[in-house]
């Protein structure tokens, strides 16, 4: 019990050794830019020095991130039990996880992750007793895994389902269209919204633009 006591104890002071250590070293962050937007609230002017940050598409915005992430990374890597870390986390989330399924029409929909999957599998099933059937598997999309589901809603006659598209953290969404008798979508059947829901209005967006019920 004390060899035990001794061993965990030494190996605390060692983690907290390295950790102190990567502290002391200074961190060189990139200089942001400040801008000269002012907004005015009530007669009271406001500055917004770095409200270029907030277009996520631009170039400008893409170079800070990287310049950022250069500082970031380093850092992170340096740290001695980072991967020890990581495993028990992994080894914590190796199980199969289920979503809340729900139902509309002759359907009912859930989501699975096999366990260390870095997105979750949307089912469909047709009845109690069907077989469920992938319907959405962002695994298989393009970003190795960063793209993720970002909402899903059947149509009330469960004809059709609106989802969403999310890259990389984004906060711009790619909506289409499934016909969930076929699974398929059209490719006119899109629309891009940032920070938005997929409610009523996200299918008032898609047929304003005459991409939900017919081609453009």
């Amino acid at each position: 019990m004390k060899l035990h006591t001794r061993i965990t104890a030494a190996a605390c002071a060692a983690i907290l050794a390295s950790t102190a250590l990567i502290a002391q070293q200074p961190l060189q962050y990139p200089v942001a830019k400040k801008g000269d937007q002012v907004d005015v609230y009530h007669g009271t002017k406001v500055a917004d020095p770095y409200r270029w940050m907030e277009d996520d598409m631009s170039k400008e915005t893409a170079a800070w991130v990287e310049a950022e992430n250069k500082v970031t990374f380093p850092y992170l890597e340096a740290i001695p039990y980072r991967a020890q870390l990581q495993a028990r986390v992994k080894q914590l989330n190796d199980y199969p996880k289920y979503g809340s399924p729900f139902h509309k029409g002759p359907y009912y929909f859930f989501t699975k992750n096999d366990g260390l999957q870095d997105q979750s599998v949307l089912y469909i099933q047709k009845g109690l007793d069907g077989t469920p059937e992938v319907l959405i598997d962002p695994n298989k999309w393009e970003g190795g895994g960063t793209t993720r589901l970002a909402g899903f809603a059947p149509s009330a006659d469960a004809k059709y389902a609106v989802y969403g598209v999310s890259k990389s953290g984004s906060d711009w969404t790619q909506y289409k269209v499934m016909e969930l008798a076929t699974k398929k979508t059209p490719s006119y059947t899109t629309t891009m919204l940032k920070d938005r829901s997929i409610d009523t209005s996200v299918f008032a967006a898609l047929r304003k633009m005459k991409a939900f019920l017919q081609p453009g």
